[in-house]
């Protein structure tokens, strides 16, 4: 019941709010009452633009992409692009950072030093991996030597330093996922006990640093009261507290400076201390190996420009390449995680790469309007059965005629058609014989009488490599196909075995 006006004034107050939020996060931080982190600019996954063969370490057995990406100075410049971003709205170079999802590797520091970051952080699983031992923790939880987790560390590889925390997986999650459940001061008071367990730890006389990292938004909308009643209790808990202070990371390196150093960083994220979640997959590598194509193409067609070319197309193209390089998009492909979206970021992320052949005015490869997802509960496909026997005539012969045929039902395939409305194309059958391909087109009566003066039909197969068949003008006669294999010169011969009368029905030998 609501009109538009009431509609116009709720969205008008959410901008309004919207507006405030970097204003009121700038004024906290140059207060030094919070310190503000970032990530790169996309959100890619930095190991992954670096050395994909990283991916192995941890999981010596995991699938990798067929084509290496190696893009390294991609990975630069979304860091690059971060600190400016930082510098426009805050007013200074960000001190921290948390690598999209923790993810971490050897490769990446440089990368981090080289921007001016003193710090960044990752998570406890990597910690351990990276000192070759485990974090091991008693039957509630609490770790047994604190002191190896609550404590700065600087890494060191090649010479390139940078300071490093991990945060307390246990801690986090508890907060992430489980306080949401309990009454608030039983939340407040359990977190708040476990804390207290550490005091009578020392670490040469320096405080330990409880680090506790988890998405800033993901965990408020499961508490009561978006969480403001719990973070209120706990913030007032720690106040009231003299020998616990939430201090910024940025002040306690700078009083308390790493005392250990690492010179080597097993690769991995939060999740699993590996990165699997991100590559491995059948989709997740076809959706890498369509990025390294595309790089490949842009970098092809600069002809040893720099990455940083001043010419606007190419500068709009490499845009759609960090786009595709963000690590949304991988997520979303293979079996870990599901959304009833799935098609739409798929698209999406194919629209991205589409773009950059557009923008440098070279057609699109048809590989582009292939979807990477195979794993939709919803395929608008079936397979052949058994041999066919057709008689091209043009009109369903008998029931039996294309019975055992596959079936691709266009308004199943929302993706393909774009979610739009008003396709010709109806359905298509396919089958064989021992020496044939059959083929047969339904249209949607209505809408095929505009196509049938100045149409045509052609007919792409993508793999193993890119065929046409493509027929006459509809009103020609006699009917004829041409076949036309892309990668090579073959026969262009006419083929007349096509008929049109209801439907089409086609023939073409297995050449």
């Amino acid at each position: 019941g609501f009109t538009k006006e009431d509609k116009g004034a709720v969205l008008l107050k959410q901008i309004e709010i919207i507006k405030q939020i970097i204003p009121l996060h700038k004024r906290l931080q140059d207060s030094k009452q919070i310190e503000i982190t970032t990530s790169p600019y996309y959100h890619p996954i930095l190991p992954l633009l670096c050395n994909q063969e990283s991916a192995k370490v941890v999981l010596p057995k995991l699938s990798l992409p067929k084509k290496r990406l190696l893009a390294i100075e991609d990975a630069k410049i979304q860091v690059e692009r971060a600190v400016q971003t930082y510098r426009k709205h805050f007013g200074q170079n960000p001190c921290g950072m948390w690598p999209s999802e923790g993810a971490v590797s050897d490769d990446i520091i440089p990368i981090l030093t080289q921007a001016g970051f003193r710090w960044l952080a990752s998570d406890e699983e990597i910690l351990a991996c990276s000192l070759g031992n485990h974090i091991v923790r008693d039957g509630h939880g609490e770790i047994l030597v604190p002191d190896i987790l609550y404590r700065p560390y600087q890494i060191n590889v090649q010479g390139n330093e940078i300071n490093m925390v991990f945060r307390d997986h246990n801690l986090s999650d508890l907060i992430g996922f489980q306080y949401s459940k309990y009454n608030v001061d039983v939340a407040v008071s359990d977190f708040i006990s476990r804390i207290n367990n550490l005091k009578k730890y020392t670490n040469n006389g320096r405080p330990l640093l409880v680090t506790i990292i988890l998405d800033g938004e993901n965990a408020w909308e499961y508490y009561p009261h978006s969480g403001i009643d719990f973070l209120r209790k706990l913030y007032g808990v720690i106040r009231d507290d003299a020998d616990l202070e939430c201090v910024r990371i940025r002040d306690y390196l700078e009083e308390y400076p790493p005392e250990q150093t690492l010179t080597h960083l097993s690769p991995g994220s939060w999740i699993g201390h590996n990165l699997a979640t991100w590559i491995g997959h059948e989709e997740k590598n076809a959706a890498w190996d369509l990025v390294e194509d595309t790089r490949s193409f842009i970098v092809n067609q600069q002809e040893g420009e720099s990455l940083l070319s001043k010419n606007d197309s190419i500068i709009k193209a490499w845009e759609e390449i960090f786009i595709a390089e963000g690590s949304d998009w991988f997520w979303w492909f293979g079996d870990d995680h599901v959304t009833h979206y799935k098609d739409e970021f798929d698209r999406l992320f194919r629209l991205h790469l589409k773009n950059v052949y557009k923008l440098l005015d070279v057609d699109v490869p048809r590989r582009l309007d292939v979807p990477i997802a195979r794993t939709a509960l919803r395929k608008p496909y079936t397979y052949p059965k058994r041999f066919l026997d057709v008689k091209l005539d043009g009109v369903v012969s008998n029931y039996f005629e294309w019975l055992d045929a596959g079936r691709y039902n266009a308004s199943k395939d929302m993706d393909t058609m774009h979610r739009t409305y008003g396709q010709p194309i109806n359905d298509i059958f396919f089958g064989f014989d021992v020496d044939n391909l059959f083929i047969r087109v339904d249209f949607q009566k209505d809408l095929f009488s505009q196509y049938r003066e100045r149409g045509k039909l052609v007919i792409t197969f993508f793999e193993p490599e890119e065929l046409q068949v493509y027929t006459s003008v509809f009103v020609e006669e006699p009917l004829r196909f041409k076949v036309e294999n892309k990668s090579r010169t073959c026969d262009k011969k006419d083929y007349c075995s096509i008929s049109l009368d209801k439907i089409m029905e086609l023939s073409c030998p297995f050449v």
